[in-house]
């Protein structure tokens, strides 16, 4: 009994996601429209054998319903039935015998919805609180009427029929080899419901497994397009992702490549400063060297052109006394190497001498700024 408990109040992870998708199959099929829930039975495949107090009736399912085929008494012989019924009737796929309704007992049980699992053998263990035969005389079948997830409850219809009872039609069916695949026990014109069957092992149904099939391709179906949809959210989850990072990295090349562009030009307009501030550096200001030339030249001295050109100077002009200017200029810490370009020439109107003289010019250390 502790083993039983345990299963049944402590299922383990493959049961939990038995449940799971037990509980999302049923969500489905409370979506799928009535059309797709209806049997997938081409019409003539079903047999129904409706077992009403000493007789039988034989209906065959057409065009959504059943269409009587013959009456018959229930203890009629192999060769009486062959009589009342055409020969199709004996190859038929799917034959379902139905048991009356007042030989049955039909009840309601709710459960939790993490039972749903285990839910036959729960059933199994509640027989004998339920049913007034012992759960060893009684054949039961169950179908789900309702999954409640707001209250977390399961609502389960029961059908219990008396073994005796059963196996004595079965039997009966079996000898005009016309053996059932399933028993039921619902209204005498109701739908099949391969899901409600009161034989052991619940029988062979191969056209329940056609609905089955027919509901499981839907179910997968629609799973197919909730991954395929989950798949493309997520390529385009990625896609975006890329997008996003690739303006990232475009937008940082070309960040990157306006600061090579604003690096480069700050390194030019430092290169040309460096050059501005070494020319400076390498060149006495020309206000200096004036300055200079008007202190160290004679008042009969007059200049009448000056070039000064990298770190020379040309002088020309005129001087009472041309010979005397080449000393003056060489005592000048601002001149060296000073000498006559031409030779001194008489100024006939100024009645001096007319000179050129060149000089270099140094760069005394901490005159410059």
């Amino acid at each position: 009994m502790s083993n039983a408990t345990s299963t049944q109040y402590g299922p383990d992870l493959g049961t939990r996601v038995q449940a799971f998708f037990r509980w999302w199959s049923g969500e489905l099929w409370d979506m799928v429209p009535d059309f797709f829930k209806q049997p997938a039975y081409p019409d003539g495949e079903l047999l129904l054998v409706s077992f009403e107090g000493d007789g039988a009736v034989f209906l065959e399912y057409e065009s959504g319903q059943w269409q009587e085929l013959a009456r018959i008494l229930a203890n009629s012989s192999p060769v009486e039935v062959r009589s009342k019924l055409p020969a199709s009737v004996f190859v038929k796929k799917i034959r379902i015998a139905r048991l009356p309704t007042n030989k049955i007992l039909h009840t309601h049980l709710t459960f939790p919805l993490s039972a749903e699992p285990e839910l036959e053998k729960i059933l199994g263990y509640q027989l004998d609180t339920i049913s007034p035969y012992p759960p060893d005389q009684i054949y039961h079948a169950h179908r789900i009427q309702d999954r409640d997830g707001g209250r977390g409850t399961l609502d389960v219809e029961v059908f219990l029929a008396p073994k005796e009872l059963v196996d004595n039609i079965v039997d009966r069916m079996r000898e005009w080899d016309l053996a059932p695949a399933s028993v039921d026990c619902l209204g005498a014109r109701e739908p099949f419901d391969p899901g409600i069957n009161l034989l052991p092992g619940n029988g062979s149904l191969t056209g329940g497994g056609r609905r089955l099939s027919r509901f499981n391709m839907l179910l997968l179906l629609v799973n197919l397009l909730l991954l395929a949809a989950l798949a493309l959210t997520h390529l385009m989850d990625k896609a975006d992702a890329e997008q996003e990072l690739t303006t990232l990295v475009q937008t940082a090349r070309e960040e990157a490549e306006s600061a090579n562009v604003l690096r480069e030009q700050v390194t030019k307009l430092q290169e040309q400063n460096s050059f501005l501030e070494d020319m400076k550096k390498s060149r006495v200001p020309a206000l200096q060297v004036i300055d200079e030339l008007t202190k160290i030249l004679p008042d009969d001295t007059w200049l009448e052109g000056a070039l000064y050109s990298a770190n020379e100077i040309s002088l020309s002009g005129v001087s009472s006394k041309s010979s005397n200017l080449i000393s003056k200029i060489e005592r000048s810490p601002l001149f060296e190497e000073a000498a006559f370009q031409s030779s001194v020439v008489q100024d006939f109107r100024s009645g001096g001498e007319r000179f050129q003289i060149r000089a270099r010019i140094t760069v005394p250390h901490g005159d410059v700024e």
